[in-house]
């Protein structure tokens, strides 16, 4: 039987629950929100707008409109952000790639640190080197020195210039003297297909339904965890960084708004958001897609974008990427 302090705590929330969510919608006036996914539809990305907006639509008492955007590495999405009036109706919903996105494509004229405003982070995700399954390589080690006899180098799929994908096989491929040969994709499920066909030898992305489904058949094969720590996510799999030192990528999920939205409407829509990370269905949802549920309100999330942005920045000097 629960304590008694525990059932206070439990009303307590129960009762500030019920109390944000009037005031949020409240001041919504029930106008749509539109949540823009750079992404084709399908992918870890565009999934995990949906279960938080599915959520969201409870609290907010408003719809919450989800819309593809995918192509130019995220940056047709970004567009229509900036595009959008700056009334909080409209947000970006994307993984942490945006802040790499400048330092990358002279397209990208945006400063992530001034042009977006952060709004709530929803979790994080690992990030997995995976293989066709006509690479003979088994661990990293094998797979170091089987791409080394590779004549045209080793074709290595991504979601995006700009993305998370692109920049760690890079850094990879330097790292290991290989030669890597990037081919952008419009969206996730794009690359599995790829992995699929063999048209793509490798990528270091995170995991997917549809990955997870390929990897159980025997199509698409796992070799590391390209993350900084651990994987939850599959426990006992090698890290990369075992065999390539210092290697390792950590990146998160994100709401961003316009920086001339008002700051009230940017935190009734992070508390939302926090609301939705403490319903035990939608946490269940974002396991599934293998996300680690992580909240992290506007102010805590600047910080983060700000540290990210340090990170890759250290990476595309090491890389001596030019801006294309």
């Amino acid at each position: 039987m629960k304590s008694f302090a525990a059932l206070t705590r439990t009303a307590l929330w129960c009762v500030s629950a019920l109390l944000s969510g009037s005031a949020i919608a409240q001041s919504s006036g029930g106008t749509p929100l539109r949540v823009i996914v750079p992404y084709a539809a399908g992918g870890q990305t565009d999934v995990m707008a949906r279960v938080i907006g599915e959520f969201m639509q409870k609290t907010l008492q408003r719809p919450v409109i989800v819309e593809n955007r995918p192509g130019a590495g995220g940056l047709i999405g970004l567009k229509t952000l900036q595009t959008s009036p700056a009334d909080g109706n409209t947000l970006l919903f994307r993984d942490s790639g945006f802040v790499a996105a400048p330092l990358l494509l002279k397209a990208a004229d945006y400063d992530p640190l001034k042009d977006l405003q952060p709004v709530a982070s929803v979790g994080r995700s690992d990030m997995f080197f995976m293989v066709s399954k006509d690479v003979p390589a088994k661990t990293i080690p094998e797979f170091i020195a089987w791409a080394k006899t590779q004549p045209n180098g080793v074709t290595a799929a991504n979601n995006g210039q700009n993305t998370g994908a692109h920049l760690a096989a890079a850094l990879f491929g330097k790292r290991t003297a290989i030669n890597v040969i990037h081919v952008p994709y419009k969206g996730v499920v794009e690359t599995v297909t790829a992995l699929i066909t063999g048209d793509a030898k490798m990528q270091i992305n995170v995991m997917t339904d549809a990955l997870a489904g390929q990897i159980s058949k025997g199509n698409v094969r796992l070799l590391a965890a390209a993350s900084t720590a651990p994987s939850a996510f599959a426990p006992g799999l090698p890290r990369v960084s075992e065999t390539v030192a210092n290697f390792g990528f950590d990146g998160f999920f994100a709401f961003l708004a316009l920086p001339a939205v008002p700051t009230e409407r940017v935190d009734a829509i992070a508390k939302a958001v926090e609301l939705a990370l403490t319903d035990a269905t939608t946490l269940d949802k974002l396991q599934k897609l293998s996300v680690y549920p992580v909240y992290r309100g506007p102010r805590e999330l600047g910080s983060d974008i700000a540290r990210q942005y340090r990170f890759y920045k250290g990476i595309v000097d090491e890389l001596g990427v030019e801006a294309q």
